[in-house]
C-alpha cells in the first residue's frame, strides 16, 4: 500500500493524546502526516477538543512530530471550524498548512452523540427544511476559512459533491487557484 499513499490523515482526533499517538505511528512510515481534530460545537469561547483540551495543548503534543504537514478541524459545525482556523494559523509554523472540513447539518455532533434534538447553535437560515446546510451557505463558510488563513478546505458528514462544487466556484470567483485531490478542494495560499 505504501507506494500508493500520498498522505496519512489522522482524522477526527478528539484528544491531544489520541492525536499524538496516531500521528507518531503515521510518521514512522515516513509519509506526510495530516492531523484533523474534532471540536466541541460552541457558539463562543476558545475552541476546545471534545476532550476539553485547548488547541494549544493539542498542538503542544504534536508540534515535534516529523513529517507533519497539516493541522485541520473536521466533524464540527461550520461556525466552530471558522472560530478554530485563526487559532490553527497562529499555532502552525511556516510549512504546516491549516484548514477544515465541517459537517453540513444543523444538529451538532455533540447533540447527535448525546441523542438530543436540534439546537440553534448553527442556525443562520442557511438550512433546508430537513436541516441540511445549503451548498451556497457551506461555500460562504469555507471561503471565510480561506480568508482566515486556511489552505485546505473540504467537507465532512452531510457535505456532498454539490457543496464542494459550490466551494470551488466561490473560491475561483474570489481569485483562488484550486488544486484537487480525491478528498478535498485545496487552495494554496501562503501563510499570512
Amino acid at each position: 500500500m505504501a507506494p500508493a499513499v500520498d498522505v496519512l490523515l489522522c482524522e477526527t482526533m478528539s484528544s491531544a493524546d489520541e492525536a499524538a499517538v496516531a500521528a507518531s505511528a503515521a510518521a514512522a512510515t515516513g509519509k506526510p502526516v495530516w492531523i484533523s481534530w474534532t471540536l466541541q460545537d460552541a457558539s463562543d469561547g476558545e475552541p476546545r477538543l471534545r476532550s476539553g483540551e485547548s488547541l494549544q495543548a493539542a498542538w503542544d503534543r504534536v508540534k515535534d512530530i516529523p513529517c507533519l504537514q497539516a493541522i485541520l478541524i473536521n466533524c464540527s459545525s461550520p461556525g466552530t471550524v471558522g472560530a478554530a482556523v485563526p487559532c490553527l494559523r497562529r499555532l502552525a509554523p511556516a510549512g504546516v498548512r491549516v484548514g477544515g472540513y465541517a459537517n453540513g447539518f444543523r444538529q451538532t455532533t455533540g447533540e447527535w452523540l448525546e441523542g438530543r434534538g436540534k439546537a440553534d447553535i448553527n442556525d443562520a437560515g442557511d438550512y433546508d427544511e430537513v436541516g441540511d446546510l445549503l451548498p451556497g451557505a457551506y461555500a460562504a463558510h469555507a471561503a471565510s476559512w480561506v480568508r482566515a488563513g486556511a489552505g485546505i478546505v473540504g467537507g465532512c458528514c452531510g457535505v456532498g459533491p454539490a457543496h464542494i462544487e459550490s466551494v470551488s466556484a466561490l473560491l475561483q470567483r474570489e481569485g483562488g487557484a484550486l488544486e484537487y485531490n480525491s478528498c478535498s478542494a485545496e487552495r494554496r495560499v501562503p501563510p499570512p
